[in-house]
């Protein structure tokens, strides 16, 4: 039996404006109709025996959701108390798949278990299935497997595989089943490294995804990491379900140290001489990207003799090797090269394309500024649709409120700020106090400062509504739930 975990708990603040906390990379859409996170879990629909387990911050819960039910799929969602690297967020999966504690709930009888990356692009599906397949046929009670892909030049952004095997002068190589034990896994290397690992023939690049039966992964958790296993387990056996989701223990989990599976469990046991679980690598050659930078994504979308790469409303002149992406406003370039311009509601980054690789760097020196364009964005999501923010000053804040269809927000009230609501495109179903009424387009109503309020849809169009808070502090601390159909009450 195959089951997938999904690990969707990233940030990917190296493309940055456009990636924030509040809105991560994996849930963003890259020259698709779906975003990363969709298109992986329909790469994996077909493969697993069971539903996938998708595992994230709980932050993100409700964009997480939407995005599954958007896709019709009935994915497991569990949330994680904090994002403390991927060692810990695999180990309480696959603890909780084969559930040695006594929550039987979802328990299931030793899995193969499927890891992957929420936020990696594959271009050619069918190489990847196979690939997939294959290894289902080599995996016992000893063997974790890995993917490593097919390197086509020397690249400073990823991990390496070094193989036992000289996969240049391979015979099977090209063979989709070739299969090789591990010499060791490689942090990322400099230019000149990179190039000489090309050269060897024994290097693939670490694609950050794993297959072996969940006690394989439980047993090296046992090895190498001990602390991470028990404090992942205790988590595990005081789970909640939340809603549609399964909730980690906090007190347990964030025992956790912040380490990645690559680091925390392969490098040891690519080391250990006296180990008892092999690990092996199946060569893959699939179009994969992990899409970690703006060079990335540029390289994947550009298009053109000019090798450009335009997103949104940007025009350009005698401009080569260029990224330019505008959210709303437009953008123009003239006479650049191997420039990237990203430009959104609330922050710009104008970088040359091969030091985009810095942009992790920018973003931590944000972040001791206390700069709060790190976090946030303007648009957020909600289960009940969105708000962008359209103004803020001292004393005031505006924001565009969009509603679903049959959705509602909770019944509330604040001690900081009043509200006047403006209906532009719906009808709006209020509780306003003591008074029940709907108001239409053009119509409005305001809400004192301490009413007991809420805002509903009971239409089948979207309810659109422009809300004008005035007061004192706006954060979202300042709310009160009474009633609310989503756990947060």
């Amino acid at each position: 039996m195959l089951t997938s975990v999904i690990l969707a708990g990233g940030t990917g603040t190296r493309i940055w404006p456009l990636s924030r906390k509040d809105y991560p990379k994996q849930f963003h859409r890259f020259g698709e109709n779906v975003s990363l996170l969709q298109s992986t879990i329909a790469r994996v629909s077909g493969l697993s025996d069971t539903m996938p387990f998708v595992i994230c911050h709980h932050q993100h819960r409700f964009l997480l959701a939407e995005q599954l039910q958007s896709l019709k799929s009935n994915g497991q969602i569990v949330l994680e108390p904090a994002s403390i690297n991927t060692a810990a967020a695999i180990a309480s999966c696959c603890i909780h798949l084969i559930d040695e504690s006594d929550n039987q709930s979802y328990a299931l009888a030793d899995p193969i278990v499927l890891v992957l990356p929420a936020d990696h692009f594959i271009d050619n599906e069918d190489a990847f299935r196979n690939a997939i397949s294959a290894a289902q046929k080599y995996i016992d009670t000893n063997t974790i497997i890995t993917f490593g892909v097919v390197p086509d030049r020397p690249e400073t952004a990823y991990g390496y595989i070094k193989t036992e095997t000289n996969l240049a002068k391979d015979s099977k190589f090209s063979n989709d089943a070739s299969i090789h034990p591990i010499s060791q896994f490689v942090e990322k290397p400099n230019l000149g490294i990179a190039q000489e690992y090309i050269e060897s023939g024994n290097y693939l690049w670490n694609s950050g995804m794993f297959m072996a039966k969940a006690s394989v992964f439980i047993a090296l958790y046992k090895s190498y990491q001990s602390d991470i296993y028990e404090s992942c387990k205790a988590a595990v056996e005081k789970l909640i379900v939340d809603l549609d989701f399964i909730r980690l223990d906090a007190n347990g989990y964030m025992n956790c140290p912040s380490i990645s599976f690559d680091h925390g469990i392969m490098e040891p046991l690519c080391s250990d001489p006296n180990a008892t679980i092999k690990a092996m690598v199946i060569p893959i050659d699939c179009g994969w990207s992990d899409l970690g930078s703006w060079n990335a994504i540029h390289d994947h979308l550009k298009v053109g003799s000019d090798q450009n790469t335009l997103i949104g409303n940007v025009v350009v002149r005698d401009s080569s090797n260029c990224l330019v992406k505008s959210d709303d406003r437009l953008v123009t370039i003239l006479g650049l090269q191997n420039i990237a311009v990203v430009d959104t509601k609330d922050a710009l980054l104008v970088a040359d394309l091969s030091r985009v690789q810095e942009v992790k760097q920018l973003v931590s020196l944000l972040e001791e500024q206390g700069r709060q364009e790190v976090n946030g964005i303007r648009e957020v999501f909600r289960p009940w649709g969105k708000y962008e923010i359209i103004q803020t000053g001292p004393h005031h804040q505006i924001k565009k409120v969009q509603v679903k269809p049959g959705s509602r927000l909770s019944l509330q009230r604040h001690q900081h700020r009043a509200e006047h609501w403006v209906v532009v495109s719906g009808i709006a179903t209020v509780i306003n106090g003591d008074n029940h009424f709907t108001i239409r387009e053009n119509e409005s109503t305001y809400i004192p400062l301490g009413n007991i309020h809420s805002l509903e849809n009971r239409e089948k169009n979207l309810l659109e509504v422009i809300e004008v808070q005035t007061g004192s502090y706006f954060e979202e601390d300042d709310i009160e739930r009474f009633k609310d159909e989503y756990g947060r009450a």
